[in-house]
């Protein structure tokens, strides 16, 4: 059986990860010298130093707020467990090896035979990494773990505060400086009654509640079944690129091959026609007209799928253009002033019970638009079907997880692998591999599938690597992609606190366990009490695991490589595959974030049981630091942002960790028999409820809106009538005199965000130029604008035929421009009407290519969206503008304003 101060195949663990975790960190040094990124030195390990100095407020500036409170998080763990981990080697180990083991059974020294132990016989092995003598057990050393108790509880309390204070801190700086963005102006509204669905009367209807000047309004409407169209619109479109890419190759190897010649004969007439131009050395490829091309007469593929894109193209641009949708019940409203929005989102609107209820909206990449318009009904009984089907993956869980755990045991390997027992025993080493590697590892892989069940979807429809369509979290309706994010967290978090903690823990007796705690709830610490300690070795090679060999792993991407030569070997055939294949990958937080929350639990609960734990774990903190902030500064985006949302989630799990680790430890006290102590602990208990309850009362509703007062005194007070605009602004009070603190104030620039028409440099490739970006926001639309809140479907733009590049023509084309809808990138702008701001920061390699993309002398355009209406359509589809009068005067006369600058904040961060 398992025991705390056994270390059973620590020492293997040791060697085998350490050695695949330095092989692929010295791989990906090596790799990484000749593909290093230009911030970075090109040394072998010289990249490191200025990797780890890199300020928080670059990373702000390249990735978002996203990402900064994600690395915050990591290099809190960092701090946190190298100090428990400090006092736990220096005192707690030491006291557990000379006979204090917190967890070592009751020893009766009135009874004959006090050296026997009164429960069940340790079969424990000896520790020979750590190795100490042992002595007599003394019960003074229980009011050390006492101690220690309370300090890791207090240590926590300590830095999740001021963890918690920095990221409210800059969470109001960030959104200060992106005010003046449309979604920080906009509201969301849900329950929109009839009489008020059309654009001009919802303008009206909040214009006249006295809270703001409303710039815009949207209104959602039922567009299924043009979705519906314009997907089977990029079918065909792939198709017909799949049957150009057979006939010619790609790339087309032919000397007279010229694309643009060949794609302005094919696009005149406005539709497609097929194309005769023969290389001379391959036949037209063929398909057959019938159910799926496996039935039917065989036909040129060429000529059948121009006409069926034809087809589909001519009704949807004529849905567009002339169709009339039927609004919903969700609108979006804009008002010219940050704190109008503000206000509205926090207000009752109507007396009338679910109609127009008002919360912030969220960016309009960060929209699900399949689900924006479902009712509330639909959604309620969605995550209901959703939540059954949780509880039954949870369950069936078990049962694998179980037989994982069976490894760890002795007697277990005897019943249920008799054979793999007689095999461990006849090498010391193979059984350390088999008791402590290979439980580790499995619990790992199988674990890892989760993530891949929570995103069916996107394995589904889009490549490996694209923009995540949450599977069942979007299926559970969620009207945004972050909500989606943020409840795949919570599910997998769930998973692992129960599946491998609790389960993998209590598996031999599982359902009495269950069954006891249920009946009377008092038994629940002294069964976590009794079962925890048992299994301490193998969460020690757990994290093992997880920090010296799997981190490295994910350094060094191997299964995304893997995956990506396997695309381009086997699926990729046209520019556009290719260009998908080869777009960056999107960092996807919800899967990111439940294994360092889990361990941060683990290690607070194992912190006194087996303090040899706290140095595993902060080395893993340490190399996470370094792994993820390499890979979301150089290697993955993100489209959307949301100002560190996750951090209120991940704060209240530590809590619960905090719980669980004090309620084990007066368990442990209880079985001790040394209930004084076990008393002691109840304050604690009532302290950690405390500090979650105040810490929620002084900040969540800080990480929910932003102080009207700052946004007042920052902009001054909102405008509640719509007068005609001055050409000159009228000057107001800069929050930067409350800021005079800082030495260095800095102008305001305007930022351009993930939400801008921002370009990014791609060099081509021998078998795509990048002409056009994917379609991984909304499959048949291009990850292009989406800068308003306007439905994709009806003003998104549509991708065009993409034929095969020329072979030779990567030398003489030099860099493509590609839509970077992928990432926050910083732009300077000379004119811009959208009042985003520029960077912190002027240093950027990415240039602005205005709003049109020209590629080979053909430019996709933009969908014109009419800026104001003078009559009240009720189909209206466009973006309604409710004073375009003073939209353009004050665009025509806008100048900057300064602003704080935080550049000197890295101290609270």
């Amino acid at each position: 059986m398992y025991s705390s101060k056994t270390t059973t195949g620590l020492q293997a663990q040791l060697i085998l990860c350490g050695s695949v975790g330095t092989l692929c960190f010295l791989l990906f040094c090596f790799l990484r010298v000749r593909h290093a990124p230009a911030t970075l030195p090109n040394s072998f390990f010289g990249w490191i130093l200025p990797l780890i100095r890199t300020p928080n407020e670059v990373v702000l500036e390249k990735v978002g707020l996203d990402a900064v409170v994600m690395l915050q998080f990591l290099l809190m763990g960092f701090k946190l467990f190298s100090l428990c981990a400090f006092f736990g080697i220096i005192v707690l180990y030491p006291v557990s090896k000379m006979g204090g083991d917190l967890s070592d059974p009751i020893i009766d020294p009135e009874q004959p035979g006090n050296s026997t132990i009164t429960t069940n016989s340790r079969l424990s092995m000896p520790d020979t990494l750590f190795a100490l003598d042992l002595s007599s057990y003394s019960p003074t050393f229980l009011w050390v773990y006492l101690f220690f108790t309370y300090f890791f509880c207090f240590a926590t309390f300590y830095f999740t505060f001021m963890n918690y204070r920095d990221y409210v801190y800059i969470r109001r700086e960030f959104l200060l400086r992106t005010a003046k963005t449309i979604p920080s102006r906009t509201i969301i509204v849900t329950g929109i009654p009839t009489q008020l669905r059309t654009n001009r009367k919802l303008a009206e209807y909040f214009e006249k509640l006295g809270i703001g000047v409303v710039e815009s309004v949207h209104i959602i409407r039922h567009v299924d079944r043009l979705l519906e169209f314009i997907k089977e619109r990029a079918q065909y479109l792939r198709r017909l690129e799949a049957a150009y890419a057979d006939y010619w190759g790609n790339p087309c190897h032919d000397n007279n091959y010229n694309p643009e010649e060949l794609l302005r004969e094919a696009e005149r007439d406005q539709s497609l026609h097929a194309l005769d131009w023969s290389t001379g050395g391959r036949k037209r490829p063929m398909v057959k007209d019938g159910f799926m091309g496996f039935l039917g007469q065989p036909v040129d593929a060429i000529q059948f799928y121009t006409e069926k894109f034809n087809a589909i193209d001519e009704v949807v641009l004529k849905a567009r253009k002339h169709g009339k949708f039927i609004a919903t019940n969700v609108g979006f409203v804009t008002y010219e002033d940050t704190i109008s929005a503000s206000v509205a989102a926090q207000v009752l609107i109507a007396s009338t019970p679910f109609l127009v209820r008002v919360s912030l909206a969220p960016e309009p990449r960060d929209v699900l638009w399949e689900n924006i318009a479902m009712h509330e009904r639909e959604r309620v009984i969605r995550q209901g079907i959703m939540r059954v089907v949780i509880l039954f993956l949870v369950f069936f869980w078990v049962i694998p997880i179980s037989y994982f755990s069976a490894l760890t045991n002795e007697d277990s390997l005897r019943n249920y692998f008799p054979w793999l027992m007689k095999l461990a025993e006849k090498n010391k080493i193979l059984q350390q591999i088999v008791q402590g590697f290979l439980p580790t590892l499995g619990v790992n892989i199988f674990m890892a599938i989760l993530p891949l069940i929570f995103n069916v979807k996107k394995y589904i429809l889009i490549h490996a690597w694209g923009m995540l369509l949450l599977g069942l979290s979007v299926i559970e309706g969620f009207s945004r992609r972050s909500e989606a994010e943020e409840s795949t967290f919570k599910k997998h978090f769930f998973f692992l606190m129960f599946n491998v903690l609790l389960v993998f823990t209590l598996t031999s007796t599982l359902f009495k366990t269950l069954k006891d705690m249920l009946e009377d709830p008092t038994k629940i610490a002294n069964i976590l009490a009794t079962s925890l300690p048992q299994v301490a070795p193998f969460f020690v090679n757990y994290t093992v695991l997880q920090g010296i060999m799997l981190l490295p792993i994910q350094l060094l991407q191997i299964g995304p490589v893997f995956l990506q030569l396997f695309y381009r070997a086997f699926l990729c055939k046209t520019p556009r595959d290719y260009s998908e294949v080869l777009a960056p990958r999107m960092y996807n937080y919800s899967i990111g974030y439940p294994i360092p929350v889990f361990l941060f639990v683990v290690l607070l609960v194992y912190s006194t049981i087996s303090p040899l734990i706290l140095v595993f774990g902060a080395i893993y903190y340490a190399l996470a630091y370094l792994v993820f902030k390499y890979q979301l500064l150089y290697v993955y985006f993100h489209p959307y942002e949301v100002a560190g949302r996750m951090w209120p989630l991940v704060f209240s799990r530590i809590i619960t960790g905090l719980l669980l680790f004090e309620l084990t430890s007066s368990g442990l006290f209880v079985l001790k028999r040394a209930y004084p102590l076990a008393l002691l602990c109840i304050p604690l208990i009532l302290l950690t409820i405390l500090f979650k309850l105040g810490m929620d009362a002084a900040y969540q509703r800080n990480t929910q809106f932003l102080p009207l007062q700052m946004l007042s005194d920052r902009f001054g007070p909102m405008s509640t009538v719509a007068e005609p605009l001055n050409k000159t602004p009228i000057p107001h009070t800069s929050f930067s005199q409350a800021s005079s603190h800082h030495k260095d104030s800095m102008p305001l620039r305007r930022r351009r965000t993930v939400l801008d028409e921002d370009d990014y440099e791609a060099e081509p490739q021998q078998y795509t130029d990048f002409k056009e970006p994917p379609m991984t926001l909304l499959d048949g639309i291009l990850n292009t604008g989406m800068k308003q809140y306007g439905h994709p479907a009806l003003l998104g733009v549509l991708p065009q035929l993409w034929l095969p590049i020329k072979a030779g023509s990567v030398k003489t084309l030099g860099k493509s421009i590609l839509k970077s809808f992928q990432y926050g990138y910083i732009l300077d702008r000379t004119d811009d009407t959208s009042h985003e701001q520029q960077p912190l920061l002027g240093n950027t390699d990415v240039h602005s290519r205005g709003i049109a993309i020209q590629s080979k002398g053909r430019e996709i355009t933009r969908p014109i969206v009419r800026e104001e209406s003078e009559t009240e359509d009720e189909f209206e589809v466009g973006t309604y503008y409710h004073h375009p009068e003073r939209r353009h005067s004050r665009t025509s006369g806008k100048v900057d304003e300064a602003t704080p600058s935080i550049l000197n904040r890295t101290s609270y961060l």
